[in-house]
């Protein structure tokens, strides 16, 4: 196999989807016995029950919380796989001590802690002491998302910003993990709200936009209040040609 392969079956019924799965030599079978469950992933089917769509006429707005249950029901596997195959966080860094390791001259070997006879620990020279990095723009977590704007005391000035977002994985880069199944900035149930901003961009799970001089904001709201959030941002000064 040169790449993972995940079946659902409800009812009878199966579909499969090769891309929920990205983990080689992986095979899921993800068999939904609930009744309920398995009426709401039937609503979300195309006529020809190869996939599910959750903008369909006959899914939207028919459940609380459908998209949700929908997107974890398709990343159950996938998210099963995540977890029994993570690496320990925990570094060991006496692993491969026996076979690489360096001996300075006039030194002899030495047992794990231990210090060379006869001399002292050198002192580290103070670095030069620089000032804090000035704070321009502030990110703050809100119920459900996040909201940005200038950060109390900072000067005047238009800004270009750059956000990406992702939920946040066991495993690897949330932001390069992001899949479009887990949520869209620019579609339902995310909510944009701006004031005094050039939106430049906003799709997938990037925004980008440019600031006015001083009082301004953005409001991102919707996400599923049940998975961390991990949000990226870069900024910039405004160039006059992009600035509002």
């Amino acid at each position: 196999m040169d790449r993972g392969d995940a079946y659902f079956l409800r009812q009878g019924i199966t579909v499969h989807n090769s891309t929920v799965v990205r983990e080689r030599v992986v095979r899921a079978l993800v068999v939904i016995q609930n009744t309920e469950l398995s009426t709401l992933l039937g609503d979300a089917e195309n006529p020809a029950h190869t996939e599910w769509q959750e903008r369909s006429a006959k899914f939207r707005d028919k459940y609380d919380h459908g998209p949700g249950c929908l997107r974890f029901v398709r990343n159950s596997a996938s998210g099963i796989v995540r977890i029994l195959t993570a690496a320990s966080e925990e570094r060991d860094r006496d692993l491969l001590k026996d076979l690489f390791f360096v001996i300075k001259p006039g030194e002899k070997e030495q047992g794990d802690g231990e210090k060379a006879a006869g001399k002292k620990p050198r002192r580290q020279k103070e670095g030069v002491k620089l000032p804090p990095p000035e704070k321009i723009i502030r990110l703050r977590r809100t119920s459900g998302g996040f909201s940005i704007g200038p950060h109390p005391g900072a000067p005047d000035g238009r800004r270009h910003v750059e956000v990406r977002v992702g939920y946040a994985v066991r495993k690897g880069n949330s932001i390069k993990r992001y899949v479009p199944e887990d949520f869209r900035l620019d579609a339902a149930p995310i909510s944009v709200e701006s004031q005094n901003v050039n939106l430049l961009e906003l799709v997938d799970n990037r925004l980008v936009f440019d600031t006015a001089p001083k009082d301004y904001s953005v409001a991102v709201s919707g996400f599923d209040p049940h998975r961390d959030l991990e949000i990226r941002l870069r900024h910039q000064e405004a160039t006059d040609e992009t600035a509002l």
